[in-house]
């Protein structure tokens, strides 16, 4: 039998890991496509090595929560 609390803890996961990762796959699109050419504000850095690294330790986190939620 499913707790309450079990199926909000692995809502949250999925939601949480599915966000940051359309969150990843959108910024390089927003930032070709997008309209921020002024001079005086700071750029956010990007590297694909960072992205897709941040992209397996979420994949990795979310695995191992689940996991761990059930045991």
């Amino acid at each position: 039998k499913a707790k309450f609390t079990f199926i909000i803890g692995i809502g949250g996961i999925l939601s949480g890991t599915l966000t940051a990762l359309l969150i990843l796959a959108m910024l390089p699109r927003a930032r070709r496509s997008g309209d921020f050419k002024s001079k005086d504000k700071i750029q956010a850095y990007y590297s694909r090595w960072l992205a897709w690294l941040l992209v397996i330790i979420f994949i990795i986190g979310a695995g191992a929560e689940i996991i761990s939620l059930l045991n």
